[in-house]
């Protein structure tokens, strides 16, 4: 079965960027941006585990916030990909709050940001109060064609990306769906 992806504008075209991409039949999403998100509510919000940031610009980081209080406590991983600056963002919202009760709480941010020749990578776990753990940078692997490069293989999908300029670095996303060779429950036939 082919992956199926169900996707919708958060908000309306005048409001905070965000798209919700629900993989069907997986119970995940991908969020695009986290501009204000309360329309999502928890539940939608919960299966967003892989969110993609295109820059961190105020009507695109916002929601954040939101997406951090329905996954406290929750023993979620959530993924953070982004632009050079990302792991720096996320840890500046993370210190604006005081976390002295979060003590044995399971939720794990994990951050990766993508730099010309490089991918940097940050975690932080609420179970000691979010303090950055850096990890050796990896390499970006050679870009695609027209600059763009991989953030996520997934055995469903890949996400890419190409890099922008918005003043700032910035990314812009493409998600493609990998076929599948076999539906559930078919069996491969053998020619003789």
């Amino acid at each position: 079965m082919n992956p199926s992806f169900f996707s919708y504008l958060i908000n309306d075209v005048f409001g905070d960027p965000g798209l919700f991409v629900e993989v069907r039949w997986s119970k995940r999403a991908l969020l695009f941006d986290l501009g204000h998100n309360d329309a999502l509510g928890p539940t939608r919000l919960l299966r967003a585990g892989d969110i993609f940031i295109s820059h961190t610009h105020m009507d695109h980081f916002i929601g954040f916030d939101a997406l951090l209080r329905v996954a406290l406590g929750r023993g979620k991983t959530l993924r953070l990909y982004g632009p050079p600056g990302l792991i720096a963002n996320v840890q500046g919202k993370l210190q604006g709050y005081t976390w002295n009760l979060v003590d044995g709480y399971p939720l794990v941010i994990a951050v990766q940001e993508f730099h010309i020749r490089t991918i940097h990578s940050a975690t932080f776990l609420e179970a000691d109060g979010f303090v950055r753990r850096d990890a050796p940078d990896s390499p970006l692997v050679s870009p695609e064609k027209r600059h763009t490069f991989r953030v996520l293989d997934d055995p469903m999908f890949t996400v890419q990306a190409v890099a922008l300029n918005h003043r700032i670095p910035s990314l812009a996303y493409s998600l493609h769906p990998l076929p599948r060779l076999f539906t559930a429950g078919a069996v491969p036939c053998e020619h003789q």
